[in-house]
């Protein structure tokens, strides 16, 4: 099966793998066999994702690491194979979504190195963590005219100190990527106008609750973790739970801490729009209106499922930025 003779270099001698995918290799491989295959196109696909994994029934000879690389580019686009254009066989148009075989071993070797690290140095690796957060919220707060830069200040600006840290390592403790760049990329770049992710949908001056439906409440102390909260919407047990861990979006808590934290630092009460992760037993998407306030210790948050007011905007399937 020598799939490398039709591997070809450019002019910056860069690895091209193409010709691998093309209707001539298939022929000659096809060619090749002892017995004819029954299902060539899918015998020919096995063949090759063997080559590319390391291993198929019995094990293979990998390509070489370059090869390997391009091909899993090519693979990995939804069309179908060139050598299979203009036929009934449709192999390619899900693309490939196994690792090939060095690509494996490096991720495994990366994650034993992170893994060492973090079992040595998991406080140290933290606190790195807090700190590079800390320069990029600073960075960010320079640029005061740039959404990012208003969300920098926000942060910096209305959180005590020790909840300002809680929040920065929050995504360490709970691997919520929050508030690094991809954050300040969506927030600056994304000209998003879906309407469940406006200012006006999320965070509206007023609200009421319709008394026909059951209230319920969750607790969370001052760093944003859960104290206390009703079983019926979080049908998991979140006690513990960081409040940034719950939310479906990342866009619409920064959208809340601009706009509303200030009003609720100085003990006005604030309403807000939440949509919440879909829950391990219960996949649909939900949106909460809720009613919150800040305590001397906690805040307190009262809330009602509105999703069935907002079946429209569910239909768009555009729900996590």
């Amino acid at each position: 099966e020598n799939f490398l003779k039709y591997v070809d270099y450019d002019s910056a001698g860069r690895v091209r793998a193409d010709k691998i995918l093309s209707k001539e290799c298939f022929d000659e491989w096809v060619k090749g066999r002892l017995t004819k295959p029954e299902r060539p196109g899918v015998s020919f696909r096995r063949a090759l994702i063997g080559h590319v994994r390391g291993f198929d029934r019995r094990p293979r000879k990998p390509f070489p690491p370059e090869v390997e690389a391009h091909l899993l580019v090519l693979l990995r686009r939804k069309i179908i194979w060139p050598c299979f254009e203009g036929t009934n066989i449709r192999i390619g148009e899900r693309g490939f979504r196994i690792r090939g075989y060095h690509e494996s071993r490096r991720l495994e070797k990366e994650k034993e190195s992170t893994d060492t690290k973090r079992t040595i140095c998991c406080e140290n690796y933290a606190v790195y963590s807090i700190l590079q957060n800390i320069l990029e919220l600073v960075q960010f707060s320079t640029h005061s005219r740039t959404p990012a830069g208003v969300f920098a200040n926000v942060v910096i600006n209305y959180y005590d100190p020790p909840v300002f840290f809680s929040i920065l390592n929050a995504h360490f403790i709970h691997k919520v990527d929050f508030y690094g760049p991809k954050l300040y990329d969506s927030l600056n770049k994304n000209k998003r106008t879906d309407e469940m992710f406006t200012k006006e949908f999320l965070v509206p001056r007023f609200g009421s609750f319709d008394t026909a439906v059951e209230m319920e409440h969750i607790v969370l102390d001052l760093r944003g973790v859960c104290l206390a909260h009703t079983r019926s919407i979080f049908h998991e047990n979140l006690v513990n739970t960081h409040w940034l861990s719950m939310q479906s979006s990342k866009l619409q808590e920064a959208l809340r801490m601009i706009f509303i934290l200030k009003r609720l630092s100085s003990g006005e009460e604030v309403w807000f729009r939440f949509i919440p992760k879909p829950s391990l037993t219960d996949a649909n998407f939900k949106i909460l209106l809720c009613r919150m306030n800040k305590g001397a210790t906690c805040y307190n948050i009262a809330f009602q499922d509105v999703s069935v007011r907002y079946v429209h905007l569910f239909n768009k399937g555009v729900l996590q930025d």
